[in-house]
């Protein structure tokens, strides 16, 4: 079996490409987009029509409960139970979460699950006395794996934080104890490639659509539910929708919120997706209205 990772930024139609490519030849999809994981968050999610999930054989969308968390490990054996049991020609990985993606195909180390009461007490130190504060901690216990991220990295930061005031060991202590592992199965990178301005249309429409589909009365479901703090709140859609319905930000706003942030998404998820080069990946590199079976054909090629 082979594995193409549908790439790119949002609002390319990867979704789209990998439904018309899976008519065309023996596959099956799987979602490592990183909101798509969960129920309850549907209109602002862009999630694959029903009768899509009828036509193709649709693996890990909404896997997750209201108020659940997922981690990038959680993600990466799962995804991987998942393709040791697909028996088609191929499988098609969509998302455009390049940090799931990553997950995938670069080691993951097994740390510890982070107890409410630590993770409280980093929260108020990051407000308190801000991220350069933990960085500075970081790079004190592990000087090695500090110069590997960037001091602006929240992610990394506050994991190795955790990490190091859990336990006596420090990050570079646990990814030298585990043995590496590769990816078990062929792959390459499918990439979408489309212009900016081109993008920014799709956003504009996708984000009206949104609106008029429902996301405001979707997000005060969840509000009512005490969600608020759960982290599909917090992607784009979603956080902007909140501040409509706190009365931060008005209904025009909402639209141009979305947009704007929309289109951050866009620049950091290129950046993400930018990291993969061609002398190290086979990458192939397309247009969202390039024949499908020219696109087909450069697949098959990829793999010879």
């Amino acid at each position: 079996m082979k594995v193409v990772f549908i790439s790119g930024p949002t609002a390319t139609g990867k979704t789209a490409l990998a439904l018309k490519l899976s008519k065309i030849c023996e596959a099956e999809i799987i979602n490592s987009d990183s909101i798509q994981f969960y129920k309850s968050v549907n209109i602002g999610s862009s999630k694959p029509k029903k009768e899509d999930f009828e036509k193709v054989e649709h693996h890990l969308f909404n896997i997750l409960n209201e108020g659940q968390e997922f981690t990038a490990g959680e993600f990466k054996k799962l995804c991987l139970n998942t393709l040791s049991k697909i028996k088609t020609q191929y499988a098609f990985i969509v998302g455009g979460s390049g940090f799931y993606t990553n997950a995938l195909i670069s080691e993951m180390y097994s740390f510890p699950k982070t107890p409410k009461e630590l993770k409280d007490k980093l929260e108020c130190d990051l407000n308190n006395k801000g991220l350069e504060f933990i960085y500075k901690e970081v790079k004190l216990k592990d000087p090695k794996y500090a110069k590997t991220i960037s001091q602006n990295d929240k992610y990394r930061i506050m994991r190795a934080a955790s990490v190091m005031r859990l336990q006596d060991r420090t990050v570079t202590e646990i990814k030298n104890s585990h043995t590496k592992k590769q990816f078990p199965h062929p792959f390459i990178f499918l990439r979408i490639d489309m212009e900016k301005s081109e993008i920014k249309k799709n956003v504009i429409l996708r984000t009206k659509q949104m609106i008029d589909s429902g996301l405001i009365d979707e997000v005060k479901r969840l509000l009512d539910k005490g969600l608020k703090d759960w982290s599909p709140m917090k992607s784009v859609g979603y956080k902007e929708t909140v501040q409509f319905i706190e009365g931060i930000i008005s209904k025009k706003e909402l639209e141009e919120e979305i947009i704007k942030s929309t289109m951050q998404l866009v620049k950091k998820q290129n950046t993400w997706f930018n990291r993969y080069k061609k002398e190290n990946y086979k990458i192939i590199k397309v247009k969202h209205n390039d024949d499908i079976y020219d696109i087909m054909d450069e697949i098959k090629l990829a793999f010879e």
